[in-house]
C-alpha cells in the first residue's frame, strides 16, 4: 500500500481495552482491526504485557502492525518480530528500591525482554505468602521462564525492560509515593489483568512510556497523522496525550476520562469497536 493511501494511526492498549480475557482477543475485534488496516489505518498495539504474552492471542492477526510490549520499553515491527526500539532500565536502581522495600513483605520481579529470552527472576523468601502462592500457581505458567533467586547478585542480566511489584492496592498505594521520588524511574500503579484482586507497580526507565514509544516508531516510519488512541488504566495516560482523538474505556481512571474525546462502552461489550467507528468519523469529516 502506498503511503498516500494511509489514513493515520490507531494505537490501542490490550487488556481492558480490546479484550477482557488475558488469553484471548475476540475474533470480532481482530477482524475489525484487520478491516481498518485494509482501509489504510496503521495499527499499533501498546501494552504492559511481555512480548510473548502479548503475541500469544495475536498469532492469527495476519496483517502488518506494530507491537509495543512492556509499556514502551521496546517496540517491534510485526509479523517480522523486528525490534525497532529498546529502552531498558539498569539493574543498579533496584538496589536503592530494595532498601525502601525492606520488611514490607513486597519485592520486585524482574521481567527480561524478548531479546533476552524473556526470563523472569523473583525472590520467594521476601514475598507475602499470598503473593508467592499467586506467582507459583498462576503467573509462572503465563509469561516467561520464571526462576527463583536469593540475591540480585545472581542475576545474569544487567538491564531489564521493567520490574514489577505485586500486591493489594492499599499496600501498593503506600509504597508508590516513595518510588515516585526516585528521579531515574517512571512508576505506574495498574490493575492486574490476570487477577483483579491484585495490583501492580510497574517500574521503568524515566523516559519510557507508551506515548513516547509510539512517537519513536513514528520517527522511523513516516506515515501521516491523525492519531487515535485508546486505553483504560494509568499507564495509558501518555498514550492518550499524544492522540488527536482520545478514547477512554468505560470505568477508566480520571487521568484518562478527564482528557478523553469520548468514552467507550465496556470492554466486555467489545466497546472499542463503536468507539473507533465514532473516532474515525470525527477525523474523516
Amino acid at each position: 500500500m502506498n503511503l498516500v493511501e494511509k489514513k493515520g494511526w490507531i494505537c490501542l492498549d490490550i487488556d481492558g481495552t480490546i479484550t477482557a480475557n488475558p488469553k484471548v482477543i475476540p475474533t470480532r475485534v481482530l477482524d475489525y482491526l484487520k478491516d481498518l488496516h485494509h482501509k489504510g489505518w496503521q495499527i499499533v498495539l501498546v501494552t504492559g504485557r511481555t512480548f510473548s504474552f502479548a503475541y500469544a492471542p495475536l498469532k492469527d492477526f495476519d496483517v502488518p502492525y506494530f507491537l509495543v510490549p512492556q509499556n514502551g520499553a521496546s517496540s517491534f515491527e510485526m509479523p517480522e518480530k523486528k525490534m525497532l526500539t529498546k529502552n531498558y532500565l539498569s539493574i543498579d536502581v533496584f538496589y536503592e528500591i530494595e532498601k525502601l522495600l525492606k520488611g514490607t513483605g513486597h519485592d520486585f520481579v524482574f521481567f527480561g525482554g524478548y531479546d533476552q529470552g524473556e526470563p523472569v527472576f523473583y525472590r520467594p523468601h521476601l514475598l507475602l505468602d499470598e503473593t508467592r502462592e499467586y506467582f507459583e500457581t498462576t503467573l509462572t505458567s503465563l509469561a516467561g521462564s520464571w526462576k527463583a533467586i536469593e540475591h540480585m547478585s545472581e542475576l545474569p542480566i544487567k538491564e531489564v525492560p521493567y520490574g514489577k511489584i505485586y500486591g493489594r492496592k492499599e499496600a501498593l498505594y503506600k509504597i508508590l509515593p516513595t518510588l515516585q521520588n526516585i528521579p531515574s524511574i517512571n512508576v505506574h500503579l495498574v490493575e492486574d489483568s490476570v487477577n483483579p484482586t491484585f495490583c501492580i507497580l510497574q517500574i521503568m526507565r524515566k523516559d519510557v512510556d507508551k506515548g513516547r514509544a509510539v512517537l519513536d516508531i513514528m520517527d522511523q516510519i513516516a506515515l501521516p497523522s491523525p492519531i487515535i488512541s485508546a486505553g483504560n488504566d494509568n499507564n495509558d495516560e501518555s498514550l492518550l496525550q499524544i492522540a488527536d482523538v482520545k478514547i477512554a474505556m468505560h470505568s477508566s481512571p480520571a487521568c484518562l476520562t478527564d482528557q478523553a474525546t469520548l468514552i467507550a462502552p465496556p470492554v466486555e461489550e467489545m466497546g472499542i469497536i463503536p468507539a473507533l467507528e465514532l473516532a474515525i468519523s470525527k477525523v474523516e469529516k
